[in-house]
């Protein structure tokens, strides 16, 4: 039954403009101020309300093994800033208008700290609190953690970057191409990824060019309608009551299905005709529903938006989220 609603549902059409998979994907002029992608611009207003939020900084933070050379690191960390543009761009605005632009040498953004007592926590979370200044960038900063003097140091690496510039499918190729750069400087080799198409800035233009006005207001008069008297909050039990205004102190709760538990799982989907997300979005649904007593919800998912071939392998925000709504009959559990 979900799998027919499903297949039956309709998208909102693109009958009203250009197919963005036919769009011509063109350079932007450099000496020309581009405006922001619709992810930035939605961001970049957020962050006029609350200048001081750290909700948009996004941190990540691993242990290098064995011994570590600092200065390569160092070239390897300024190598990926070079190639990719998003990570020099700041924002400016004029007459309440933002636009981008892209810095050719952004100021020294890497960092190494010696002599630290390696508490995971305390450090990342200190790295993660330091404010950015979308106008005068950078809108990166990595340090290495060197722990105080032992047989072998430790390294504890960390990464904090604006949400305006990145997102999580980002940071998988920052670390990627990070690691490249850092292995070919050790053996006086150059790196040797391929060169990239187009640049962050260009998908903002491109982005533009296939969602016009027309094309904008369809799509927005969908997505209305699709949460239309949707209910504002959740109301889950909770052992504390909400905060009047929202803050930063929520935590995150991680855990791993038994791997016995995926073949199961598996027959359901195909016996079903979906996919492991929606099953594991169904259930997800239910749990919520069975705790808060309410029959409608909405959930937020957050899908990559990487639509080209050539948008893959960008560090940039492309990452959008949408609103699933659920709704359940009285009598359903």
């Amino acid at each position: 039954m979900l799998a027919k609603r499903l297949r039956n549902k309709r998208r909102p059409s693109a009958a009203s403009g250009p197919d963005r998979h036919t769009v011509k994907l063109e350079i932007a002029d450099r000496n020309e101020r581009q405006p922001l992608s619709s992810a930035q611009q939605r961001l970049w207003f957020l962050q006029q309300l609350e200048p001081d939020s750290r909700a948009f900084h996004i941190t990540s933070a691993v242990w290098l093994e064995g011994p570590i050379e600092k200065e390569i690191l160092k070239k390897a960390f300024h190598h990926v800033t070079q190639r990719h543009e998003a990570l020099r761009t700041t924002f400016h605005s004029e007459n309440g208008i933002p636009f981008q632009c892209v810095t050719a040498d952004p100021p020294e953004s890497f960092t190494v700290k010696e002599d630290f007592i390696l508490e995971v926590q305390p450090i990342v979370g200190e790295h993660h609190r330091g404010l950015f200044s979308l106008e005068n960038g950078p809108l990166i900063r990595a340090t290495l953690f060197v722990s105080r003097s032992e047989d072998q140091p430790r390294h504890l690496f960390a990464v904090t970057i604006h949400h305006i510039i990145a997102d999580f499918g980002s940071i998988n190729v920052l670390f990627q191409e990070l690691r490249h750069a850092y292995e070919s400087f050790q053996t006086g080799a150059q790196p040797s990824l391929p060169a990239l198409p187009v640049q962050y800035i260009d998908y903002s233009l491109w982005e533009r060019t296939w969602i016009h006005d027309e094309m904008r207001q369809g799509l927005l008069e969908y997505w209305q309608n699709q949460i239309k008297s949707a209910p504002h909050h959740l109301d889950f039990p909770t052992d504390y009551p909400r905060p009047r205004l929202s803050n930063e102190n929520g935590r995150r709760f991680a855990f791993e299905l038994p791997e016995s538990h995926h073949a199961d799982l598996q027959y359901i989907c195909q016996s079903s005709g979906v996919t492991m997300f929606v099953l594991l979005q169904t259930a997800y649904a239910i749990c919520l529903h069975q705790h808060s007593g309410q029959s409608d919800l909405v959930i937020g998912t957050v899908v990559a938006n990487r639509s080209r071939s050539e948008f893959e392998k960008l560090i940039g925000f492309f990452a959008n989220t949408l609103p699933l709504r659920f709704k359940f009959l009285s009598n359903s559990f």
